[in-house]
């Protein structure tokens, strides 16, 4: 039970770095196009 409640919260915690990532990637191409523009 614990193992499963372990790797469930290891799974939520990886997709929600790869989603921060993202956003701020997306943030800083984005504040890139608006300083070279």
């Amino acid at each position: 039970m614990w193992r499963g409640i372990a790797m469930r919260s290891d799974t939520l915690f990886r997709s929600y770095c790869a989603a921060l990532s993202l956003a701020a990637t997306l943030i800083g191409i984005k504040s890139y196009l608006i300083n070279t523009a």
